[in-house]
């Protein structure tokens, strides 16, 4: 694992801390120790659908990241460019086919796996709120069947390996496995998943120890 104190001036990230997609990026960051200036836009106030952030990202949705004049949304677009300013991570390795291999289980993850869990959030929201409507029983049901099969595919394919592709920890790891963050309030249960359950606290502890330096640079930061 890397961790080398690197400042890149010229990253600015667009994030929130709740939000999946911007905790795939800033578990990134931490992993490859790349210290990036940071803008928190707070989502309950909807500055993501503000004019400033739409020019930016006219789809309204987090994370965002500026370098220079190239903008990138989409939490994988980012954290394939973050990865590729570390050349030789294990997180994106410079093999072509290593590299197809983790984009597939990412472009499922967009494709699929958050498919299932945005519109389930979406129904519990509305259900928290009770401003959007009455809550559709069988969307809600939908949703789960969405997500059961996707934890089928993922408990199968991690039967017999440690990580989703490869032998180490992969870019694949840390986006999928940073949608199931809010499993807990959305009711989702990962005890029939034996492989995807340790799976996700294998990936879990790494990304709490690649916090862990930057944790403690806050802290002495502070002082």
């Amino acid at each position: 694992m890397q961790m080398i104190k690197r400042n890149e001036p010229d990253l600015l990230l667009y994030y929130h801390p709740l939000d999946s997609a911007s905790r795939n990026v800033l578990s990134v960051l931490d992993f490859l120790g790349l210290h990036v200036g940071k803008r928190l836009i707070n989502i309950n106030l909807q500055e993501h659908k503000r004019s400033h952030f739409l020019s930016l990202n006219p789809n309204g949705e987090l994370p965002v990241l500026t370098s220079g004049r190239l903008v990138l949304w989409g939490a994988h677009a980012i954290t394939q460019y973050l990865a590729s300013l570390r050349p030789g991570t294990v997180l994106w390795p410079e093999d072509p086919g290593a590299r197809a291999d983790i984009a597939k289980w990412q472009f499922w993850d967009a494709t699929h796996l958050s498919v299932a869990l945005n519109a389930l959030s979406r129904e519990k929201k509305a259900h928290e709120l009770q401003s959007q409507g009455q809550v559709d029983p069988g969307a809600i049901e939908l949703a789960c069947q969405r997500f059961d099969r996707c934890a089928r595919i993922l408990n199968t394919h991690l039967s017999d390996r440690s990580w989703l592709s490869g032998s180490c920890i992969s870019l694949a790891d840390l986006s999928v496995s940073s949608r199931l963050m809010h499993d807990a309030r959305l009711d989702l249960s990962l005890h029939s998943y034996l492989h995807l359950q340790e799976w996700n606290l294998r990936v879990e502890s790494v990304r709490k120890e690649a916090a862990r330096p930057v944790l403690l640079m806050a802290a002495e930061t502070s002082r």
